[in-house]
């Protein structure tokens, strides 16, 4: 199945080591042109990181699979 992703969607951002912990985020951007020989496309997501725990460089994973707070 295809997963629509729109700006404005609110989502979620999962981090690991060593922060561990997950954090709504809002699609701001999305690119709308996909990448032929990958299948991967840019966008921009916002996220507040009040307590500056995430750090430049780290990496976390995008689910769209679930609204953002649930």
């Amino acid at each position: 199945a295809r997963l629509k992703v729109k700006e404005g969607q609110q989502i979620t951002v999962r981090f690991t080591e060593p922060v561990n912990t997950a954090l709504p985020a809002k699609v701001d951007f999305v690119a709308p042109v996909i990448d032929a020989s990958s299948g991967l496309f840019r966008m921009r997501l916002i996220l507040e990181n009040p307590k500056h725990v995430i750090k430049a460089g780290m990496k976390g994973v995008a689910d769209f699979t679930t609204a953002a707070g649930s």
